[in-house]
């Protein structure tokens, strides 16, 4: 059942009607709640592509007649393979315990998250193109002329402790300000390939007017956050190529789903990029064979 609620802002201050969200998303997954005036407002979506459909997770409204194609990078993976990295340093007794640690932490995963999420982007152009699964040839055709590839992260907490040595909760200031950096860097990795296969192949969704405000979002953001040179000099490039070009080769190429059982197979304790509360955890997940494993 689908209900369509004008909440304005009196909708947050029913404390009743939230917790009774809350409880029962809990218990079951249910309900979910879509806010379609900010999914419409920050949709890389021409209108004419209707933007009016998501599955029960809502991580965007998908065009109609087009089918779901998510990939997962797992963001813990990554900043623990920079974490032991800077640790096996020959100084890294002074460095772990300075202030620069964080700084140069940050920089060397985002950087590497970058280029993962460019290969995590052209492997999901491979799925979209060569996938046999498409039970209609008119989802095949809609979505292959689109081409709607949503990168996301799994394990986000795990990277934030390594990032700041567990000296920054998760909700603060700085965790925030460390969220939005390594969600652009992820953006950043995917429009770098999906460029390159615009080049490679002349197929370009255009919608200038949406990407050129989005880069120059994320221009602002890496340049205060970061201030790495390297990654403002893509998206100039990027810039201009959109200026010349009109778009990319994909009309969206992230999408933060939520990766619980991803998380799973990927050997996360956090999720997607929702907190976690227990270093050890039961869970049960469905196995093609046997059923329900714990």
């Amino acid at each position: 059942m689908n209900i369509s609620v004008n909440a304005f802002g009196e909708f947050w201050q029913q404390r009743e009607l939230m917790r009774m969200i809350a409880e029962n998303m809990w218990a079951t997954g249910d309900p979910g709640l879509l806010f379609v005036d900010n999914m419409l407002k920050y949709s890389p979506l021409r209108a004419e592509d209707e933007p009016r459909f998501s599955n029960p997770c809502g991580e965007y409204l998908a065009s109609a007649g087009s089918a779901c194609n998510l990939i997962t990078v797992n963001a813990a993976k990554l900043a623990r393979e920079t974490f032991d990295e800077m640790v096996g340093a020959e100084n890294a007794p002074a460095w772990c315990d300075s202030p620069q640690w964080s700084k140069d932490f940050c920089l060397r995963f985002w950087q590497r998250l970058a280029k993962t999420a460019g290969l995590a982007c052209f492997l999901g152009n491979l799925v979209l193109e060569f996938d046999e699964g498409y039970p209609l040839p008119e989802i095949r055709e809609k979505t292959q002329s689109i081409k709607p590839v949503g990168v996301g992260m799994s394990g986000f907490h795990t990277a934030l402790l390594l990032a700041f040595r567990g000296r920054v909760d998760y909700g603060s200031e700085a965790a925030q300000k460390f969220a939005r950096a390594t969600q652009a860097y992820l953006t950043l990795g995917t429009l770098n390939v999906s460029a390159e296969l615009a080049d490679l192949t002349d197929h370009v969704y255009e919608n200038k007017p949406y990407w050129s405000g989005h880069l120059k979002e994320l221009s602002e953001t890496i340049s205060e956050l970061s201030d790495d040179e390297e990654a403002l000099t893509q998206l100039d490039i990027l810039s201009d190529w959109v200026d010349s070009r009109g778009g990319f080769y994909n009309c969206l190429t992230t999408s933060q789903a939520p990766t619980g059982s991803v998380s799973v197979f990927l050997r996360n304790i956090d999720t997607g990029i929702e907190p976690f509360f227990a270093l050890a955890q039961n869970r049960r997940v469905r196995d093609a064979d046997k059923g329900w494993v714990e």
